[in-house]
């Protein structure tokens, strides 16, 4: 197995019996959450790490944990090398893998011991499907057990073969071809939030990529289909920091995280809707 063979090479010990899937990673500077990251995916066949032009220490550290590093495509890029699509780079990863299965990991987020286990009987029992599992965020070390955006959702491992697609250039999410099940798991992973200053920014620059795929839709297009449903999130977001305060047990998530979580996706809605009124410019949000 690639992930072996390099691990090998570099004085990790391998795993005997790996998961028979690839683990996908997108990274630029990443040096200072990716160890935490793949050493969570230690039991995996391949891990490919998918960077876009990193100056710091993330491709010494990728390697360095067994990884396969191939460069982002530059047309996902945008003019200072930033990954402006990210739907084509996760194609891009899930076309270079050897693996019959895929999972879909952030640089900053970890996989717990329990989805890992849960993972292996997927891939080494199940036909070809798809599964959503749900992630917890973590603020100091301390697992957050309430948060505005609870419950958080998502489709992270698949069978390679039944993907036909990606959608969105943000919160890019897989198409499957017709009669591939989609299955929910138990178990969780973790994304550590960062300090509100550097999510602000990491946000701030998803706007921008909003922004421009907005150029996608006319106004009527936005106004009727785009805008009732990010409004219907803004909505759903500032019920949900008032429920999850007055109802459910802590630990919370820090009220800074949550205001500008309502913010973030208010903003958002302003900048599909400017995006869709711009006269200039288009960018691509699909890829099959």
């Amino acid at each position: 197995m690639i992930a072996r063979a390099a691990a090998d090479a570099v004085g990790i010990t391998a795993v005997a019996d790996p998961i028979p899937a690839t683990v996908m990673v997108l990274s630029r500077n990443s040096a200072a959450t990716l160890r935490e990251a793949l050493d969570s995916v230690v039991d995996f066949a391949e891990i490919i790490v998918c960077d876009g032009g990193s100056t710091d220490d993330t491709i010494g550290v990728a390697r360095r944990a067994g990884a396969r590093v191939i460069d982002q495509d530059p047309r996902f890029q945008d003019a200072t090398g930033r990954l402006r699509d990210y739907a084509g780079a996760r194609l891009q990863v899930v076309e270079a893998a050897s693996q019959p299965w895929v999972l879909h990991l952030d640089a900053d987020e970890r996989a717990t011991p329990d989805l890992v286990a849960a993972l292996r009987v997927v891939a080494e029992t199940s036909e070809p499907a798809a599964y959503r599992c749900t992630a917890h965020h973590l603020v100091d070390g301390t697992s957050v057990a309430s948060a505005a955006n609870y419950p958080m959702w998502y489709l992270r491992f698949f069978h390679r073969d039944s993907v036909t697609g990606y959608l969105g250039p943000i919160n890019e999410r897989p198409e499957f071809a017709e009669g591939v099940p989609v299955r929910d798991l138990d178990e969780s992973f973790l994304i550590p939030m960062p300090p509100l200053r550097a999510v602000l920014r990491k946000w701030a620059r998803y706007q921008r990529i909003v922004l421009a795929d907005g150029r996608h839709r006319s106004p009527a297009e936005w106004w009727r289909e785009e805008r009732p449903r990010r409004w219907r999130e803004v909505r759903w977001l500032a019920w949900r920091v008032w429920k999850s305060r007055r109802a459910e047990p802590g630990p919370h998530m820090p009220l800074r995280y949550d205001v500008a979580r309502v913010g973030f996706h208010l903003a958002g809605m302003v900048s599909s809707g400017l995006g869709a009124c711009l006269p200039v410019g288009r960018m691509n949000g699909g890829h099959r």
